[in-house]
C-alpha cells in the first residue's frame, strides 16, 4: 500500500505545499500519517467488534470485559511496535532525526488512542444490537481515511474543502504527527487537538454508561 500511494501520489503531490526534505519527503509525509491512521483504525474495529467478538466468553464465564479490551488494545499496540519499529529503520536510513519533537508524536498518538478506543466503546453496544454497524465500518473506515489529510496536505485542498477537513476530529492529530517527523510543516492548532480530547472524555464517559445501562440486555444477545 506505501508503495503504490508513494508511486502514484508522489507526483500529483508536487508543488502542493509540501517542504522539501528530500527524495524521500512524500514518502516520511505518507508514513508519518499512517502510522497514527493505523493505530486508530485497528484500535477502532477491534473495540466495536468486543461484546460481539466476545459474546460466549462474557456469557460463560466471569472475564471481565475490561479485561478482555486491555488485551485487544495490547495486540493494536504489537502491531502498531511493529509498523513504528519498520519506520524508524527508514527514517535512520535517511538520516531523520526527531529529538524532542518525539514528545508531540506521542501525544498526538494518545489522543488518536484515546479517541478510538472511547468511539469505539459507543460502537461496540450498538453492535451487540444492529450487527450492521460491524458491516458498514469498513466503508466508514475508508472514506473517513481520504477524509484525513494522510495521502494529501492540508494546503492542496481549496479554502472551501478545508473547512470541512479541519472539522474531521482526527485531522489535528494526523497534522500534529506530520509535523513532529517534518516540523516546516503546520501542526494541529492546539484548541483542535485539546477539543479532541473532550470529546474523547465524554464519548468514553458515555460509552461506559451504554455498557452499564444495557448490560442485562446485552448479555440476552450474545
Amino acid at each position: 500500500m506505501l508503495l503504490i500511494y508513494t508511486v502514484v501520489f508522489s507526483r500529483l503531490m508536487r508543488g502542493s505545499g509540501l517542504p522539501d526534505y528530500g527524495p524521500a519527503t512524500y514518502t516520511v509525509f505518507l508514513c508519518s500519517g499512517l502510522l497514527g491512521w493505523q493505530l486508530f483504525s485497528e484500535l477502532l474495529t477491534r473495540t466495536t467488534g468486543l461484546f460481539s467478538n466476545y459474546g460466549n466468553l462474557l456469557r460463560r464465564t466471569t472475564v471481565p470485559w475490561p479485561a478482555l479490551l486491555a488485551s485487544e488494545i495490547l495486540v493494536s499496540l504489537v502491531s502498531f511496535v511493529i509498523l513504528a519499529c519498520v519506520f524508524a529503520i527508514f527514517l535512520a536510513i535517511l538520516d531523520f532525526t526527531l529529538g524532542l519533537r518525539i514528545w508531540f508524536a506521542i501525544i498526538a498518538l494518545s489522543l488518536v488512542m484515546t479517541f478510538a478506543i472511547a468511539l469505539g466503546l459507543c460502537l461496540s453496544v450498538l453492535q451487540v444490537f444492529f450487527r450492521d454497524v460491524g458491516l458498514a465500518l469498513p466503508v466508514i473506515l475508508q472514506i473517513w481515511f481520504w477524509a484525513t489529510p494522510i495521502v494529501y496536505p492540508l494546503s492542496a485542498l481549496p479554502d472551501g474543502a478545508k473547512s470541512l477537513i479541519i472539522i474531521n476530529p482526527l485531522s489535528a492529530p494526523i497534522q500534529e504527527l506530520q509535523h513532529s517527523f517534518m516540523p516546516a510543516l503546520p501542526g494541529g492548532s492546539s484548541p483542535r487537538l485539546i477539543g479532541l480530547a473532550a470529546l474523547a472524555v465524554i464519548l468514553a464517559w458515555f460509552g461506559y454508561r451504554m455498557i452499564q445501562r444495557n448490560w442485562n440486555a446485552m448479555q440476552d444477545e450474545f
